[in-house]
């Protein structure tokens, strides 16, 4: 005669095991992948933008945000960028100070990915040079 234990063992041992390997891709190994730039002076009126290009072969998809030193979002945005193009997030009117990118890759090879912040020159229109950068890792 067995033991109840050991009857229960062999019912819950093989449904322990599955629901292991079940829900292991799941885990927040999978979650996206996030870069950050540095911070950068961004004072007196400058325009600021964050750019992200896509290296690879298939769609990314990303959040771009350009923070501000205390955390506040200056600007954020969802974008898909196609292989071989490049999507920018920009804050204008020189309203952030010590800017950072933080660049959120939802869908898409981080290896295939690279962002860049950029100061602007001027803070009406991100036409002009960049006179700073920081690229996000």
């Amino acid at each position: 005669m067995m033991r109840a234990d050991s009857i229960r063992w062999k019912i819950l041992g093989p449904v322990c095991l599955l629901f292991c390997i079940v829900l292991t891709p799941f885990g927040s190994a999978h979650g996206a992948s996030v870069f950050l730039s540095s911070q950068l002076t961004a004072l007196g009126g400058r325009g600021v933008s964050c750019t992200v290009v896509n290296g690879g072969k298939k769609d990314a998809q990303v959040v771009i945000e350009v923070i501000e030193y205390n955390g506040a979002v200056a600007f954020s945005g969802l974008y898909t960028v196609p292989p071989g193009e490049g999507r920018s997030a920009r804050a204008v009117g020189g309203n952030v100070n010590y800017p950072y990118c933080r660049v959120t890759i939802t869908q898409g090879s981080k290896n295939k990915i690279r962002a860049v912040l950029c100061v602007h020159e001027g803070f009406s229109t991100l036409e002009s040079p960049c006179i700073a950068t920081s690229e996000a890792r």
